[in-house]
């Protein structure tokens, strides 16, 4: 008997020994004429990496029956820095990109988070912008965010894993002369944006009234980018994030509404067409948690960020602080 405790006591030193070696690393592989940042960890975050839904989240499913249903898992964590107002979050190559500013006026920053939920970099944008929304445009290898006023900076996607500072390569402006900031009618402002099959997106936000979106072809010559306007259409008030679902041969646009820490979040959607100029006939409308920005199609499943973790928003009617995971096409079945 002796001997088996023995035997065991051995066997777990040997292992606190193997993991305290196996330090987590990262390295960087090129794939696909594409840089992507490797995570290497213990096998033991295929444990991790089992879907389930928190605490926090299951704990009032009850008051959101639809995100009851839709829900598949909580994710990533989202960093909870003092001050720092998370805003847009986008799933690209196997990470999750969170963008967001600080009460105080400090530079926006990105976080570069991986499946395990690693932080693998953490990157000042030079930039105060709310940086309301961040879209990876794959064709051209190039991270979009909306900048101050009605500009778009548009990055090196290899410098989010490179640096820790990052300045613009292109900054697009007077996209947007129609969009006045909802605090300031003397002001312009992009809420939000998205990259799709080569198109870019933005939007505006508006409390009571439809917000407008523009969309531009995106063209780049001579290492110079180009932006024909296509047209713009209404959607409905409040939007805060865009992103589209490619149902057979439907698309189907979906917009995350939201205003207010004590207000519930609207998640609509509608069946895009191009030559729309008003939507008003929704696929479908459902209820989720205050405070939803931006969200984000990656195969089946949406990903949606809430900003109502932020310590500004302490008295938010209910607190998410994940990245939450739904499945898209229940959305279309109810």
């Amino acid at each position: 008997m002796k001997k088996i405790i023995f035997v065991i006591l051995l066997l777990f030193l040997i292992i606190i020994f193997l993991f305290s070696k196996s330090n987590i690393y990262h390295k960087y592989i090129k794939s696909n004429n594409d840089y992507k940042l490797e995570s290497r960890v213990p096998k033991l975050n295929d444990f991790i990496n089992k879907k389930s839904i928190h605490k926090e989240v299951s704990s009032i499913l009850y008051k959101y029956p639809s995100l009851k249903k839709h829900i598949k898992a909580t994710g990533i964590k989202v960093p909870n820095e003092y001050g720092f107002i998370p805003q847009g979050m986008e799933k690209i190559n196997g990470y999750t990109f969170i963008t967001g500013y600080f009460e105080n006026g400090n530079n926006s920053i990105c976080y570069i988070i991986n499946d395990n939920g690693e932080i693998v970099n953490e990157v000042d944008l030079n930039t105060t912008s709310h940086v309301g929304s961040i879209s990876y445009d794959k064709v051209n290898n190039l991270i979009f965010i909306p900048g101050l006023s009605d500009s778009v900076l548009v990055y090196n996607y290899i410098d989010f894993f490179t640096k820790d500072k990052i300045d613009y390569k292109y900054k697009i402006e007077n996209l947007a002369n129609e969009f006045t900031y909802y605090k300031d009618k003397n002001e312009l402002h992009i809420a939000f944006l998205k990259v799709y099959n080569n198109y870019l997106y933005i939007g505006s936000f508006n409390t009571n009234k439809p917000c407008l979106i523009k969309k531009f072809k995106i063209n780049r010559l001579n290492n110079k980018l180009e932006f024909k306007y296509i047209n713009s259409f209404t959607v409905n008030e409040k939007v805060q994030g865009i992103d589209f679902y490619t149902k057979g041969n439907k698309i189907i646009m979906i917009l995350s509404s939201s205003y207010g820490r004590m207000f519930s979040s609207k998640l609509y959607g509608y069946l895009y067409d191009e030559n729309r100029l008003e939507y008003k006939e929704t696929e479908f409308i459902y209820t989720y948690p205050p405070m939803m920005e931006q969200i984000s199609v990656n195969n089946d499943s949406l990903y949606i960020l809430f900003e109502s973790n932020a310590f500004k928003y302490s008295n938010a009617l209910d607190k998410i602080g994940y990245v939450i995971e739904i499945d898209v096409n229940k959305l279309m079945k109810e």
